[in-house]
């Protein structure tokens, strides 16, 4: 293969469709899904700005991540640790992220559909 024929190619994580409608030719980029998951990189950009970033949805990430720091400071869980800071009283529930709100749980049992203790 010729190096100048090389270089027409797209890159590896776009391809690009061609047709012609109308009598005009166009031609898309279609992004690559991420294996890991089901939408394209400017799908899940599009989430964020959406759904993600209100302002109730905001509130509850923060308190989130402030129940895992409290934890982390503790030394009671870590980056990467497979575990995750449950809430003894949901948040929703009104709950707060009081210490005595707070335990370690392995994500599988945090995350299962039937929570049992």
């Amino acid at each position: 293969m010729v190096m100048s024929e090389m270089s027409s190619f797209p890159p590896p994580d776009t391809h690009e469709t061609s047709f012609a409608g109308f009598g005009v030719a166009h031609t898309m980029k279609q992004e690559k899904r991420d294996p890991s998951s089901h939408r394209t990189p400017s799908q899940i950009k599009k989430m964020d700005r959406g759904y993600n970033a209100t302002p109730n949805n905001i509130k509850k990430r923060g308190m989130r991540n402030e129940a895992r720091r409290k934890l982390a400071k503790a030394g009671l869980v870590s980056k990467g640790d497979g575990k995750d800071v449950d809430h003894i009283k949901p948040v929703r529930s009104g709950g707060s992220n009081a210490r005595s709100n707070l335990r370690v749980m392995s994500q599988a049992k945090n995350r299962a559909w039937n929570k049992k203790s």
